[in-house]
């Protein structure tokens, strides 16, 4: 029997394996560490992803790009966040109102400060638009004909994002095999 080499490239998928005892085991790296924090807006938008987008969302973490995402939509909501509330504060919530009445200022400010985080949710982190563009390769086989798993995923989470999300859930849930998904996308493809 011919020796086994210790490591291996597939061409196919792109990936490095090494040889563990029998099997070959992909040789994948963690990507760098990025120290920013997610805060209160990335942890909101994953748990929106996770709710109404699991493909995006998994997507973003087998690509490594999830903790990216998140931290640069957090450092935008931020930003987004402070202008709004700079913008209303100017309306008329001044130091003089703060010297006259502190119950009228808090009040003011508490209801800017609501009106603000609200905005945030709506235009950011609830909104179905504000998801990274996904880019369909040109693939137009199913894996069994051919093309990669890879290549048919980011055609589904093109398609889901802007498409069908919804049925396309409803399609996986009731169990259709990948290649009847993949029948009912290629209508949308063509």
């Amino acid at each position: 029997m011919d020796e086994l080499k210790p490591s291996i490239h597939d061409e196919a998928n792109g990936l490095d394996y090494v040889l563990a005892g029998d099997y070959y085991i992909p040789a994948i790296e963690l990507p760098e560490d990025d120290d920013r924090p997610i805060g209160k807006w990335g942890r909101m938008h994953r748990a929106y992803l996770e709710e109404t987008n699991p493909l995006l969302l998994n997507h973003l973490i087998l690509t490594g790009k999830l903790h990216n995402y998140l931290a640069d939509l957090d450092e935008q909501a931020q930003d987004r966040y402070r202008l709004i509330i700079r913008q209303m504060a100017a309306e008329g919530v001044t130091e003089d109102l703060k010297r006259r009445s502190q119950w009228e200022w808090v009040k003011a400010m508490n209801s800017i400060v609501n009106r603000a985080e609200e905005s945030i949710k709506r235009e950011l982190i609830f909104h179905p638009a504000f998801a990274p563009a996904q880019e369909c390769t040109g693939f137009r086989k199913a894996p069994s004909m051919g093309g990669t798993l890879r290549e048919f995923f980011l055609c589904i989470c093109t398609i889901a994002d802007r498409l069908f999300a919804a049925s396309l859930k409803n399609f996986l849930r009731q169990g259709l095999a990948r290649t009847n998904v993949w029948i009912i996308m290629s209508s949308y493809l063509n």
